[in-house]
C-alpha cells in the first residue's frame, strides 16, 4: 500500500533499531526484529520513558502487548482447528 500510495509516501516516517525480537508468530517476517505496529509502539514508549519525555507508569506498558497476544493465540487456535479460512486446504479433486 506504502509503495503505490503517493499520499502515504509524502508523510514523515521515522525508523529505529531494536534488540527486541516479534511475538507474531503467524506471519513470517524477513527479520526477527521487525516489528508489528503494536510492538513497535511499545518499544518507541519505553524509549520516551527511559528518556523522560514520557513518564508512564511500567505497570501500564507492562500488560500492553496483552491483547496482541490474545489475538496471536486465537489465530493459532483457530489454525489448528482447521477453523481459519485463510489456511484452509484447497479440496483435492
Amino acid at each position: 500500500m506504502f509503495t503505490q500510495s503517493t499520499n502515504l509516501q509524502k508523510l514523515k516516517h521515522m525508523s529505529f533499531t531494536t534488540t527486541e525480537e516479534s511475538r507474531y508468530e503467524i506471519k513470517e517476517q524477513p527479520n526477527a526484529r521487525y516489528l508489528s505496529t503494536i510492538e513497535s509502539t511499545l518499544v518507541v514508549l519505553k524509549a520516551l520513558n527511559k528518556h523522560k519525555v514520557e513518564a508512564i507508569q511500567e505497570e501500564s506498558l507492562s500488560g500492553f502487548l496483552n491483547p496482541f497476544l490474545e489475538m496471536v493465540a486465537y489465530q493459532k487456535k483457530l489454525i489448528d482447528k482447521g477453523n481459519a479460512v485463510r489456511f484452509r486446504k484447497k479440496p483435492t479433486c
